[in-house]
């Protein structure tokens, strides 16, 4: 749990630095999933940053992440998105990306490590909107 606690603490450092360093559509989400640090998320960064955040919410350490485990994600995000002005479209999309929904593969109710990395690809592709194989504050723009 203490590896959950550091990530968590990690993520909201990251946050409050947005908040206050970036104005660009897209900086928050940005700064957070480059791993880099070069502008620009790449799909590898996309699926090291989602198996963060798989780690993060599997609250049980079993390697699932179950209904209850998605509504604590999505409350996360949620107030995530109240805090840095995250809503409209592209907000739903990334949301319903990371849903219980769209990563169970087999459709059986839960969600291991190894669906929510297969989702990666198709979630990254609903946020590269110019579809070029990178995200960058373009991909945010009305």
């Amino acid at each position: 749990m203490s590896r959950k606690l550091a990530l968590t603490a990690g993520l909201l450092l990251v946050s409050t630095a947005v908040s206050v360093a970036g104005d660009r559509p897209g900086q928050h989400f940005i700064t957070a999933w480059d791993l880099n640090g070069d502008g620009v998320v790449s799909l590898e960064d996309a699926r090291e940053q989602r198996a963060n955040v798989f780690a993060m919410f599997d609250e049980n350490d079993d390697g699932i992440l179950d209904p209850a485990e998605f509504e604590v994600l999505a409350e996360h995000r949620a107030a995530d998105a109240a805090q840095h002005g995250g809503g409209g479209r592209k907000h739903a999309q990334m949301g319903r990306g990371m849903g219980l929904e769209f990563n169970d593969g087999d459709g059986n109710g839960v969600v291991t490590l190894e669906e929510f990395l297969d989702g990666t690809a198709r979630w990254f592709a609903l946020i590269d909107s110019n579809g070029d194989g990178q995200i960058t504050s373009d991909d945010f723009a009305p």
